[in-house]
């Protein structure tokens, strides 16, 4: 079959990124002619990659030939500026912009260069079928190809798109509506999802129900794969070393200058606004300089509860950090918070001020962030448990908590089977929480707040594996007790990773039902009833 996959972003990141460079080098390998439309401009540094097409404006092509089989990637020419859902820096674009704040020409040009481009591969690579990512603008681009050329497209649907561009600008999501109109499926990764997608069209297109269908996101079992304990120190040392250039994130001059920031605040008794701002001085797409010698402070033989994620409000990590100490008065663990963000450095001051039992400091810790977005409700729990601790806070000098700043799978896949439980205590709904089936398939217990897309993963393992009673990865949303609900799970969680059978079931499930073979086998099934 020859499959043309539409995304109009990079290929590494995010987790439509990830699914994309995935889904398109597992059909390549299950035997599948494909090609794959982004605007990465680096596709050279993936092997399954064979050649890759540029699109000049004028109409001239230009092809390097890398190796003889594999994926072809092209490449549209959409000018110096890229559209996205949230905004963030990319390399090889003067500029980048959020689709509801293009213009009307700059929109009509973007979906004209790549209809171009993208109907020209259909004719004269002879595509069978489209495969279109996010609700915009992909879909509608594919309506328009299909219409010039008869080919049928689906649209794989994705979160951010949906909340951060189509919920709130008539414009985007008048878009969203016409490529669904056109699609003759529509994927989504889980009962929760397709609840969202219909609250959200059902009014303007009730007949979306018929078109859609349930494939779940899948995980990379290959890479993320069980760590013996007594090799991780090893492990995680060579990654470092084999990776040294990536190591350019914070680094330990930055760092100490901001822990002697925190120590002024302390003598002061105040959390200034300024603590957000540490995270615009550094490379929030790196880990940290210094990592490699900080990270052999672990004791890999002592529990290691762990955070990956972006390190902003809605994610929760707050939540689990004060939940941590209050677990650490019964079991002495540690804490790996992989990820980047900009409350990193309000995180790492409350550390220090719990390391030290520094109770005062608290209700300033927590002001400092009430000016933040939809506050109120994210920090609930935080001032909870602030309300009934900032009085009686003793210093606990054996604690751990370490910061890495962002980590890419080339770091993760090594450092992330490495901990006991990986936690995941978000605050707003996650579609799906590719994360968490990346710890499960690397053997680690994850441990979700119960609702939307994590509760459905959660409920796939706990219903699949008969070591796992119900709710035993899962936590409550509501408010009261929160932290200390987190903490009885995190404990009862570090009691059952002491089976290796739950590792192997964990890690079988992922197999069974995420890998992405097991993935794009159904895309495959999907693909063949639509050419039918």
């Amino acid at each position: 079959m020859r499959i043309g996959i539409l995304h109009g972003w990079m290929l590494s990141g995010s987790g439509s990124n990830i699914y994309v460079q995935n889904v398109a080098r597992t059909l390549w390998k299950q035997g599948h002619e494909v090609h794959l439309f982004c605007q990465d401009r680096d596709t050279a540094r993936f092997p399954f990659v064979s050649n890759i097409r540029i699109y000049n404006s004028d109409g001239s092509v230009e092809e390097t030939v890398l190796r003889p089989d594999g994926v072809v990637v092209h490449v549209p020419d959409i000018g110096p500026v890229l559209p996205v859902f949230v905004w963030d820096r990319y390399p090889y674009f003067e500029e980048v912009i959020e689709f509801p704040q293009m213009s009307f020409g700059a929109l009509q040009n973007y979906l004209d260069s790549n209809t171009d481009a993208i109907a020209t591969s259909v004719q004269e690579d002879e595509l069978d079928i489209l495969h279109a990512n996010h609700a915009i603008m992909m879909p509608a681009i594919a309506r328009e190809v299909s219409k010039r050329t008869g080919i049928p497209y689906l649209t794989a649907l994705h979160g951010s798109a949906l909340v951060y561009a189509v919920k709130d600008d008539p414009t985007c999501f008048e878009q969203a509506v016409n490529g669904l109109e056109g699609a003759s499926a529509v994927l989504v990764g889980n009962q929760y999802f397709k609840s969202q997608v219909m609250e959200m069209f059902a009014e303007r297109y009730p007949d979306l129900s018929g078109k859609i269908i349930e494939v779940p996101l899948g995980v990379d079992t290959s890479i993320f794969k069980p760590t013996p304990r007594n090799e991780c120190a090893r492990v995680i040392a060579s990654s470092l070393k084999d990776h040294s250039e990536q190591l350019i994130g914070r680094d330990a001059e930055q760092s100490r200058t901001i822990r002697q920031t925190f120590y002024e605040w302390i003598r002061k008794g105040e959390v200034p606004q300024s603590v957000f701002e540490f995270a615009k001085q550094y490379s929030q797409k790196h880990p940290d300089a210094d990592l490699q010698h900080r990270i052999a402070s672990i004791d890999w033989e002592k529990p290691v509860i762990m955070f990956v994620g972006r390190l902003i409000p809605g994610k929760g990590a707050h939540d689990l950090l004060i939940a941590y100490y209050e677990l650490a008065k019964q079991i002495q663990c540690q804490l790996i918070v992989v990820g980047a963000g900009p409350i990193r450095e309000w995180l790492e001051a409350f550390a220090i001020f719990r390391r030290f039992g520094i109770g005062s400091m608290f209700e300033p810790w927590l002001a400092a962030a009430k000016k933040l977005p939809d506050s109120e409700n994210l920090l609930s729990a935080a001032v909870e448990w602030t309300e009934g601790n900032a009085n009686s806070c003793e210093p606990m000098p054996d604690t751990k908590v370490l910061f890495t700043g962002f980590l890419d799978h080339t770091l993760l896949q090594y450092l992330l089977p490495c901990a006991d439980v990986a936690v995941f205590p978000s605050l707003v709904p996650e579609s799906f929480g590719l994360v968490t089936l990346e710890a499960a398939s690397a053997g680690v217990i994850p441990l979700v707040t119960d609702f939307s897309g994590l509760r459905d993963s959660a409920l796939v393992f706990e219903q699949s594996i008969a070591e796992l009673a119900e709710s035993d990865l899962r936590f409550s949303l509501k408010v009261q007790n929160r932290i200390q609900t987190i903490a009885h799970r995190i404990e009862h969680a570090l009691t059952l990773s002491k089976s290796s059978a739950l590792g192997e079931s964990l890690r079988a499930t992922c197999e069974r039902v995420y890998s992405w073979q097991a993935v794009t086998t159904s895309l495959v099934k999907v693909y063949e009833s639509i050419i039918r």
